[in-house]
């Protein structure tokens, strides 16, 4: 069963994996008027998820106060076009 977060994660890693993808190729060197490039495809992503550490769902008039956590997913990166 695919939750809410479960598509906004998977939308957030196509978005950053496209947004590497475009912007892929990183200077590695510069020598006079020239530029060496080097290729860098990344197939996985490191991302920090916020969440909220009461768990489940706040009851009403309750606030989140300092209940806020994070934790690291690993999602793909750039992949080869299909």
């Amino acid at each position: 069963k695919a939750t809410v977060n479960d598509v906004f994660v998977s939308c957030v890693s196509a978005a950053v994996a496209r947004q590497l993808e475009e912007h892929r190729k990183k200077v590695i060197a510069q020598k006079g008027d020239s530029k060496v490039y080097r290729d860098t495809k990344q197939p996985r992503i490191n991302v920090v998820i916020p969440s909220h550490l009461a768990g489940g769902i706040l009851p009403p008039g309750r606030g989140i106060g300092n209940l806020i956590g994070a934790f690291v997913a690993q999602v793909p990166g750039e992949m080869d076009s299909l």
